[in-house]
């Protein structure tokens, strides 16, 4: 009597759960036949790219990098970034006589460069051994154009109340421009802006998500360890989407853009007091350019763009800012005719060395000097 009792207990409970749970199946099909369709919610937002704030890790070129590099050394190069976002060593007077900002790419940032060779640091160094004390930002990132660069002075550099503010570009405005045709595009990493489809909170719960919450630092342990492993095994393309195609270009349209984007930045550093410096890029791109140069260049392959043509107008956009210099009476420091085109000074076509980056120090800050003696 007992058995049957138990076994009627249980089936009651089980109609009980099938009751309910086909009452709110009921309901949310009916729901949905009577709701209007649900619009995705996307939030868009300015992306600022700057290096992820206080990091601190050691980057070593992998083999691919060092085989299309000369005279670089396949090693671990320290890597340390402030809670700001800028490259150490960066602020090291709490009260300095002069702040130095500098915006760029890779060509400033200087990964592959030891820490006190990087010629943004460098730079202060040398101007305080003259008895002015100097804090030398450098907001250098790696796949940055202008337009990247004016958006972090706005919107962070000039909280630094800097003195100067020195901006090198030539080559990935040079890409974006070429490439996307435009600094307003949807590229993944190089857009102006991010959109991002808006999750509902009541979606976010997921088995990923509870591993994540419940052991946070094994789940870390285990990502960062599938990182290393893969780490040689993909590798992330900007231009994925582009590559294969025959790119078309109209030059003029890339040098006015450019040239554009350079008197912007001029405009706003002058309206908040900041002296703009501009610079030239150095590089081995040249007519004739190395054996080295030639074996790495991928535009004609990947693109449909001749090297003859791209080196042309790579030249244009360094006369491009020469001559927006000129004609706004700012100081243009003039790497690309003052750095030998040789693998003494850089590794590849672009990036310093550290011999370079010491050299290219010595002429900036001789000329900075210029200005506060003056």
């Amino acid at each position: 009597m007992k058995k049957a009792e138990k076994k009627l207990k249980r089936l009651n409970y089980l109609i009980l759960f099938l009751s309910i749970f086909f009452s709110f199946l009921i309901i949310e099909i009916i729901l949905s036949f009577l709701s209007s369709p649900n619009k995705e919610i996307i939030s868009r937002k300015i992306r600022l790219r700057e290096w992820q704030p206080s990091i601190n890790h050691y980057f070593t070129p992998d083999n691919n990098y060092i085989k299309r590099s000369e005279n670089l050394i396949q090693k671990s190069y320290k890597f340390k970034v402030s809670e700001e976002g800028y490259i150490y060593p960066s602020k090291i007077y709490k009260q300095p006589d002069k702040t130095l900002l500098f915006l760029g790419g890779s060509t400033t940032e200087c990964m592959y460069v030891e820490e006190e060779n990087r010629f943004p640091y460098l730079v202060g160094k040398i101007i305080d051994s003259s008895g002015v004390k100097v804090n030398s930002f450098n907001s250098g990132k790696s796949g940055n154009n202008s337009m990247h660069s004016i958006n972090i002075f706005l919107n962070k550099g000039l909280e630094l109340k800097p003195d100067f503010v020195i901006m090198k570009h030539n080559i990935n405005d040079l890409s974006i421009l070429l490439y996307e045709k435009s600094y307003w595009n949807s590229n993944p990493s190089r857009s102006l802006i991010i959109s991002e489809k808006v999750v509902p909170k009541y979606q976010y719960v997921n088995i990923k998500n509870m591993i994540q919450r419940v052991v946070p630092k094994t789940y870390k342990l285990l990502w960062q360890s599938k990182e290393k492993i893969l780490k040689n095994s993909h590798k992330y393309d900007e231009f994925a989407h582009l590559r294969g195609k025959k790119i078309e270009f109209n030059s003029k349209i890339v040098l006015k853009n450019f040239s554009q984007n350079l008197v912007a930045f001029i405009n706003i550093a002058k309206a908040y007091g900041v002296t703009p410096i501009l610079m030239t890029q150095a590089s081995r791109i040249t007519p004739s350019p190395d054996t080295k140069i030639i074996e790495s260049w991928r535009t004609e392959k990947d693109f449909g763009i001749k090297y003859e043509d791209y080196q042309r107008l790579y030249e244009k956009m360094n006369q491009i800012i020469l001559k927006v210099g000129e004609s706004n009476n700012v100081m243009v420091i003039d790497l690309a005719s003052k750095v030998p085109k040789t693998s003494q000074y850089m590794y590849d076509a672009i990036h310093f060395n550290d011999f370079g980056s010491r050299y290219v120090s010595k002429l900036i800050s001789k000329k900075i000097k210029k200005i506060l003696y003056e």
